[in-house]
């Protein structure tokens, strides 16, 4: 007796916590079908948890304890079954509205997913390429711009640097007159050209050690078209002027004096 009184109070605590959820999904519109089955099932094992038929109608004990008269009309008839049709509970008509509306809802859900599916596979891929394409246009104007810039700044060589290119090519030209051979090994290692980028890389690491400027893609492009190939040119001008000016005077480079 105890375990089958524990079993029902398990079973109307049960009861009742599945009514609550049946009623709020019935507010909500939606209803599950493992609740309505664990209540069917609660229902047929325990008879007391039905709850009690709802009593008559006081129209339906009129109907049923006066005989009906012969001259009753159909209409008269027909009143019973309006009566019952409104004692039915809005729950139940609730329930059955939301089960005549799933289906329906369910359909229109598929169709708005289905199109904003279609949406994102037609609109994502062009976003993808676009996105690359304006990063690169963006990095290329700003590239222009620097360059722009930088070759309207002021000319990183420096007149010292200059007179040094001269005075070294002058050197150069003395010393292929005199001492060294320009075919020789040693000839071909000291040439204007090479004293000329010893400059450059001079005077590009004092720029980077003494004026702690950061030496960038644009600022080196524009250093050597503006700077080192005007500097190269003014270098090789410079060596063979001088090695024509002692030719008048009769000194010429040691490869042709022998």
């Amino acid at each position: 007796m105890n375990n089958s009184a524990v079993e029902l109070q398990r079973a109307r605590r049960r009861y009742k916590v599945l009514l609550r959820e049946r009623e709020a999904l019935a507010s909500r519109g939606t209803s599950d079908p493992v609740v309505e089955d664990e209540i069917h099932k609660l229902e047929a094992n325990h008879t007391g948890l039905r709850p009690p038929s709802s009593s008559p109608l006081p129209d339906h004990s009129v109907a049923t304890s006066v005989p009906v008269a012969t001259s009753a009309s159909s209409e008269e008839l027909a009143k019973p079954s309006s009566y019952v049709a409104r004692s039915v509970s809005p729950s139940t008509k609730l329930h059955l509205k939301t089960l005549t509306l799933q289906p329906r809802v369910s359909k229109d859900k598929l169709c708005v997913g289905t199109l904003v599916a279609e949406q994102q596979t037609h609109v994502t891929p062009s976003r993808v390429d676009e996105q690359p394409l304006a990063m690169l246009s963006g990095r290329l104007v700003l590239f222009f711009l620097r360059l722009f810039n930088e070759s309207h700044q002021k000319s990183f060589l420096g007149c010292w640097n200059c007179v040094a290119i001269v005075a070294l090519s002058v050197a150069v030209a003395v010393l292929h007159c005199t001492v060294l051979d320009p075919s020789s090994t040693v000839g071909t290692l000291i040439t204007p050209s090479l004293l000329c980028y010893l400059v450059h890389a001079n005077n590009l690491a004092v720029l980077y050690t003494q004026r702690r400027q950061q030496l960038s893609l644009p600022m080196f492009i524009v250093y050597v078209c503006f700077d080192a190939v005007p500097s190269l040119a003014l270098d090789l001008v410079v060596y063979n002027l001088s090695l024509t000016l002692m030719g008048f005077y009769g000194v010429r480079p040691v490869s042709f004096v022998r």
